[in-house]
C-alpha cells in the first residue's frame, strides 16, 4: 500500500506471481500503467482485493500487458485510470475472471472507455487479446465514453461472458458494454445499448 513507480505502483511482474490468502493491494500509483499490479508474465489472483490504486495511463487496478491473468473470488474496486481500464486493462494478453466483483472503478478524461474493464485497444492490429468472464458482477464503473463497465475492441480482441451481471454504468459511458461480446448465456445487462452478441437466455 502507498507505493509509487513508473509502471506497477504496487507490484511489477514479468515472471510467475500468485496473490492469494486475502491479500490487499491498495493506494498505489503508477506514472504509466498498472497502478496496483503491472503484469507481463503469469499472474494468479485468488480471494484478494485490488482497490484504490491510480495510473496516469491504463490499468489502474491491474494492467495485463502481454501476460496471462487468472483471477478468482476477488474484488477490484475504486481504482482510477486517467486513460482506459480503470479496474482491469487487458491488452495483447489473456485473462479469465471468475466469481469476482469489479466495481466503482473509473476511466477518466479525454474520451476513454472501459471504466471497469478494457479488453484490447483502439487502433491496434494485435489480435491475441482474449477475455473470459464467468459468474462475475461488473457494476457502478464510470468512463467518459461508451462502455463504462466493459469495453471490448471489435477488431483486435475477443471475449466471452456467462452468468455475469452488468449494471449501473456511470458517466458518458452509461451504456454497460461497448463492442462485440460472445455470450455463453445467462447474463444480466441493465443497459445493452451499443453491444452485440447476446443470446435469448440473457436479459
Amino acid at each position: 500500500t502507498g507505493n509509487s513507480c513508473d509502471g506497477g505502483g504496487g507490484i511489477s511482474s514479468t515472471g510467475s506471481l500468485t496473490v492469494n490468502g486475502y491479500s490487499v493491494i491498495s493506494g498505489n500509483t503508477a506514472a504509466f500503467g498498472g497502478g496496483g499490479i503491472d503484469n507481463g508474465g503469469t499472474l494468479i489472483i485468488d480471494q484478494s482485493t485490488i482497490a484504490g490504486n491510480k495510473a496516469s495511463t491504463n490499468g489502474a487496478g491491474i494492467r495485463n500487458f502481454s501476460g496471462t491473468l487468472t483471477m478468482t473470488a476477488s474484488t477490484v474496486s475504486g481504482n482510477q485510470a486517467f486513460r482506459s481500464g480503470g479496474g482491469v486493462y487487458n491488452y495483447t494478453a489473456t485473462a479469465k475472471i471468475t466469481n469476482s466483483t469489479i466495481s466503482g472503478n473509473q476511466a477518466d478524461t479525454g474520451g476513454y472507455s472501459g471504466g471497469g474493464i478494457q479488453n484490447g485497444d483502439a487502433g491496434s492490429t494485435y489480435i491475441n487479446t482474449n477475455l473470459t468472464l464467468l459468474n462475475d458482477t461488473i457494476y457502478n464503473n464510470s468512463s467518459s465514453s461508451p462502455g463504462a463497465n466493459l469495453y471490448s475492441n471489435n477488431f483486435n480482441a475477443t471475449m466471452s461472458t456467462q452468468n455475469t451481471i452488468f449494471a449501473n454504468a456511470n458517466g458518458n459511458g452509461s451504456q454497460d458494454i461497448a463492442g462485440y461480446v460472445s455470450s455463453q448465456g445467462y447474463n444480466l445487462i441493465q443497459n445493452p445499448t451499443g453491444v452485440s452478441g447476446f443470446v435469448g437466455t440473457d436479459i
